[in-house]
């Protein structure tokens, strides 16, 4: 694979052009749950700006701490950003996150898949069609920011 070329945009977040297409990645790695919200609040605010459709990889470790609170807040951005997000990836997760990511895909009935590398993640992002929201060309509405 290619070498990346990374734009840090604000900390824990930055975006990669591979192959004309955007990905924004999101470092969740030694945080907690304000942390988190507020990296994910921030992410939410520049895809919203930026207005272009963007595949999503969220990075964590065995000390990012995935809570309830968290998971609410990330469905709503989720849903606010639909028409945005081209697809999504998760990397680094442990066992019971990934349990937890089961649950999650079960419940919301998505497939949103975890790999060990942001390359896996791209690699498999670029095979896979972009997820099919049926209202994917509609602009989100600048008012939410």
């Amino acid at each position: 694979m290619d070498t990346f070329d990374y734009l840090y945009l604000a900390v824990g977040i930055k975006k990669l052009t591979y192959h004309k297409k955007e990905f924004m990645i999101i470092d969740y790695s030694n945080t907690r749950e304000n942390e988190m919200i507020n990296r994910i609040n921030i992410l939410s605010d520049l895809i919203k700006h930026d207005q272009t459709p963007v595949y999503v990889i969220a990075i964590f470790n065995d000390r990012s701490f995935v809570t309830p609170i968290f998971l609410r807040h990330t469905e709503r951005i989720t849903t606010e950003l639909r028409p945005l997000i081209l697809n999504k990836a998760l990397v680094g997760l442990n066992a019971p996150k990934k349990m937890i990511l089961q649950g999650q895909n079960a419940k919301a009935k998505t497939d949103i898949k975890s790999f060990d590398s942001v390359e896996e993640a791209v690699d498999d992002l670029l095979t896979q069609p972009p997820l099919d929201h049926s209202v994917s060309s509609r602009k989100v509405d600048k008012k939410l920011l």
